[in-house]
């Protein structure tokens, strides 16, 4: 059934008095907002970009540009490396994955699709048109000259037991769980389409293979045991027809989505369908780290990370999640991956604290979305460092500034901060320290990215007061 939002999640509409929020343009038409309530605590970060006036464009990425790979990876990558690989200005994390580091969600790049949903979820889409969000359906066909249609189990993805799929060049690797069949096609198209028909000529079938290269000119579909007697038989020179339908979303308006789930906002209305889409409770309604991405009546899109399982930020439930979108102002939002997953950068700065198991670091993901600037940010030839308190003790809240070589301080509004140790800093400049240990400060300014490492250490022991002798 459907939830809505709990007296509880409604709370979260409105900022507790000690909140404090803070926006900073990155570029023209991006902006970085953060917000931290030390009541609850919690920490959100968000992007919010306005496609109408920013000469910014954005797309979906796969981790390392391919779905699979023969090193260690797992097809898996930071967000902070497929930032900085790709030459994007901003990005977050993207959808669900398993262990082998496919996406389990629908993706489709620029009119291609690239993976396809496990079952029922939600995707948000964008193009040209504006964007949206729709609970995607997914089937395909393939049929062999002169044969029946055989339903197929996936695009891109490890062949399981009794399934087929179809791998194309972006898969890197065609894989299966176990030896399968393998047919090499030469398709009539480069790329696969969200919906529609396609064809391919076989060129080679064979078996007993687990792992294949598909080649830039080639579509490989593996079939494994009662799927694979209808790859067995086909023959070199046969053509195959394709048919796939992605159902959910209005393919003529976006060339462009990235899977997740559930749904969050629909229609200006929380809209919370956690069980609808195959979700524990545990997962919606505990907090934890959450990624959300929505659209604003006016087209504006708000990537969203709330930071989660640690001292400063508790993290969301997903009605919490739902209201925070609301109050964004989005009239639509879907819920991304979370947990440790959930990372959001800009300008080369993890701007949250991701924590992939016990410690802060960032988890290797399989897909992100991605912010490319036409116009780039041109560093100055300032020079510049990062001052503060010479003696750092774990009870002190110490502020931070940016000063030129001749001691003059720039302004907080210019300064995007970030941190990483036993301490996260407030976009106005202030450090709120966790622990002990070595605490690096990042701070873009003038299109610099300027760094400082700072030690936070225990207060000395208070002195022991000794009994006086007696007289």
């Amino acid at each position: 059934m459907r939830l809505i939002c709990t007296a509880l999640a409604a709370l979260a509409l409105v900022l507790s008095a000690s909140a404090q929020v803070w926006d900073k343009q990155v570029v023209p038409g991006l902006v970085y907002h953060m917000e931290y309530d030390a009541t609850l605590p919690r920490q959100i970060h968000a992007l919010r970009y306005s496609p109408s006036i920013a000469k910014i464009k954005a797309l979906p990425e796969l981790a390392l540009g391919t779905v699979f790979s023969d090193d260690d990876s797992k097809g898996r990558e930071t967000v902070s490396a497929m930032v900085a690989r790709t030459g994007a200005i901003a990005g977050i994390n993207g959808d669900y994955f398993p262990f082998t580091g496919d996406p389990l969600g629908l993706m489709v790049r620029e009119g291609q699709l690239l993976s396809q949903p496990v079952k029922p979820r939600a995707a948000f889409a964008w193009g040209t048109a504006g964007s949206g969000i729709g609970l995607i359906n997914w089937q395909m066909t393939m049929a062999g000259e002169g044969m029946d249609p055989l339903d197929l189990d996936g695009i891109d993805e490890q062949c399981g037991q009794n399934a087929c799929v179809v791998n194309d060049p972006v898969a890197g690797l065609a894989i299966s769980q176990k030896p399968a069949v393998c047919v090499v096609l030469k398709p009539d198209k480069a790329a696969l389409g969200a919906s529609g028909q396609f064809s391919g000529v076989v060129q080679s079938v064979f078996s007993d293979v687990t792992s294949v290269p598909v080649g830039m000119d080639s579509l490989l579909v593996m079939g494994h045991g009662t799927k694979a007697g209808y790859l067995n038989a086909l023959k070199p020179g046969q053509r195959v027809l394709f048919n796939v339908q992605t159902q959910g979303l209005d393919w003529s308006k976006y060339t462009n989505a990235i899977g997740g789930g559930p749904m969050l906002v629909q229609n200006g209305h929380a809209f919370v369908d956690w069980q609808e889409e195959g979700f524990k409770a545990d997962f919606a309604q505990k907090r934890h780290p959450r990624t959300a991405i929505g659209r604003t009546q006016e087209g504006d899109v708000w990537m969203v990370a709330v930071d989660g399982r640690q001292a400063g930020s508790a993290g969301a439930t997903l009605d919490e999640m739902a209201a925070i979108m609301l109050r964004l102002g989005c009239v639509d939002a879907i819920n991304l991956d979370g947990g440790g997953s959930t990372d959001i950068n800009a300008l080369g700065m993890t701007l949250n604290r991701p924590t992939d198991g016990k410690e802060p670091g960032e988890r290797k993901v399989a897909n992100g979305l991605l912010l490319f600037a036409e116009d780039p940010v041109m560093p100055s030839a300032e020079t510049l460092k990062i001052a503060g308190p010479a003696k750092l003790l774990t009870s002190d809240t110490p502020d931070f500034t940016v000063t030129t070589s001749d001691d003059f301080t720039l302004p907080n509004t210019d300064i995007i901060w970030a941190a990483t140790g036993p301490a996260f800093i407030d976009q106005g400049g202030r450090l709120h320290i966790l622990g002990p240990g070595v605490v690096n400060l990042l701070a873009h300014v003038h299109g610099q990215l300027v760094t400082g490492a700072f030690t936070i250490e225990l207060p000395p022991p208070a002195p022991v007061e000794t009994a006086k002798p007696g007289k």
